[in-house]
């Protein structure tokens, strides 16, 4: 308020004079310069303004470090089995084996010949059986002769080559014969072989290849669990079975009688 009346005298003071001495002012003005104020009072702050507009995205960040490796899954259902293959090409002609040995020559028309040659085939026979006890690929026990071949195949073709040699898928029927098959299969990569004992009729009911039912079994812990999908028998670690797919492909060992 003080401010206010101060600047409204000095107005009228001014006023005054210069109606009373227009002369003075006249000269006053040529050789003085006019009476400044005082400085007004602050005015108030002004509004805000309008956003600006959004600036552009920045440049991608470099990737992070990788994470720990999270907890292995549950271990998923075995899946359906899956169709059979197409035939493979037929495998190279394997070796010549070793001659038998040479039979008395018998007189014509006579036993004597029947004789011999039964005496031949006996010698050959003894001869390969020597040649594969050799080679690791024999082993016999009680009157069963165990035989390990080269080739591999699914069950229903393991059975046809041993039935097309006059054997069939070892049986065993005690723990002497399932411990023979067992130091047989070690030689072979994951032990895998098939054994005849199977439930492909009716589910649960395992019988041998001539369809007795198995009286003797040597089931692994948990075993078996497959259910219709897994309806073939393999002898697996310390000689204890497992059902497997019969769609597997496995190493040939055929039993024989002797």
């Amino acid at each position: 308020m003080m401010e206010r009346y101060l600047k409204s005298v000095i107005v009228i003071t001014i006023l005054v004079l210069i109606t009373s001495f227009p002369e003075v002012m006249s000269d006053a003005t040529t050789t003085c310069s006019a009476v400044q104020g005082p400085p007004g009072l602050n005015g108030r702050d002004g509004r805000d303004g309008l956003n600006g507009l959004n600036g552009l995205n920045g440049p991608k960040g470099k990737p992070g470090a990788p994470g720990q490796p999270g907890n292995p899954g549950i271990r998923g259902m075995v899946g359906p089995p899956g169709k059979v293959g197409p035939k493979g090409e037929q495998g190279q002609k394997g070796t010549n084996g070793l001659p038998g040995l040479k039979g008395e020559k018998g007189n014509p028309g006579s036993t004597d010949d029947l004789r011999n040659r039964v005496i031949q085939l006996e010698n050959s026979i003894s001869v390969l059986k020597n040649v594969l006890v050799l080679q690791n690929d024999l082993v016999t026990v009680g009157n069963k002769m165990y035989v390990k071949l080269k080739q591999t195949g699914t069950f229903v073709t393991v059975k046809s080559i041993c039935e097309r040699h006059g054997g069939i898928v070892p049986s065993p029927m005690n723990d002497e014969e399932n411990g023979v098959l067992h130091v047989l299969a070690q030689e072979i990569p994951r032990q895998a072989i098939y054994l005849g004992v199977n439930d492909r009729e009716k589910e649960g009911t395992y019988v041998h290849p001539d369809g007795t039912e198995a009286t003797y079994v040597n089931w692994r812990a948990t075993e078996p669990n497959g259910g219709q999908i897994e309806n073939c028998v393999m002898i697996y670690l310390e000689g204890k079975w497992i059902d497997v797919n019969c769609n597997s492909v496995k190493q040939v060992i055929c039993e024989f009688k002797l």
